[in-house]
């Protein structure tokens, strides 16, 4: 069975992704991190920066109220 180049590089970053979740042990923070990391790799590029501006925007709403 062939694979096309594409075909085998979804399925390296699928695997990678595997590979990181097992191998993460760290505190809640880091692991909320990495959840949201391995969520915005698997989003459409626009969507995600999107995301990322909304998230951005969120976290300096947070730093604000706790001056």
């Amino acid at each position: 069975m062939k694979i096309t180049k594409r075909q085998l590089k979804r399925i390296i970053k699928e695997e990678k992704r595997k590979l990181e979740e097992v191998e993460y042990y760290g505190d809640d923070v880091d692991f909320a991190l990495k959840d949201l990391m391995s969520t915005l790799r698997s989003m459409d590029v626009m969507e995600r920066n999107a995301t990322i501006y909304d998230i951005i925007d969120q976290l300096e709403e947070l730093v604000q109220e706790g001056q």
